[in-house]
């Protein structure tokens, strides 16, 4: 129990450079490092409890936040490349965001599915 104890302190210091982080980078890293503590305590618990249902809830949680730091790094970096500085004084265009966002997994997403066709379309011959 005493490790359970020592990670939620290691939370307390990610909310901490959560808070104080210099950069939307280091807050990210934050989210992501009280993510993995979270799963930490899930499967610790699991252990001590002797229930396996809890480790499959932790497989789900470390996989969708996997996918969430990895959907929100890919938006910040489009939002980079734009040249958006945050200018809170004009209007935002969320839904450009948003639309290029979609284009560009559904791009990546296009070419999977075209690789996989070519080969199921090779293996029929």
């Amino acid at each position: 129990m005493y490790v359970i104890w020592i990670l939620l302190a290691c939370v307390a210091i990610y909310i901490a450079r959560i808070v104080s982080g210099p950069s939307v980078w280091d807050r990210l890293l934050g989210l992501s490092l009280i993510s993995t503590k979270a799963i930490l305590i899930i499967v610790i618990f699991a252990s001590i409890q002797k229930t396996s249902f809890l480790l499959d809830l932790a497989i789900a949680y470390a996989l969708l936040g996997f996918i969430g730091i990895i959907f929100t790094t890919v938006f910040l970096l489009e939002k980079v490349k734009t040249g958006d500085k945050g200018n809170e004084n004009r209007r935002r265009d969320y839904y450009g965001y948003w639309r290029r966002f979609c284009s560009l997994w559904s791009n990546r997403f296009g070419k999977v599915r075209e690789l996989l066709q070519e080969d199921f379309d090779g293996s029929e011959n």
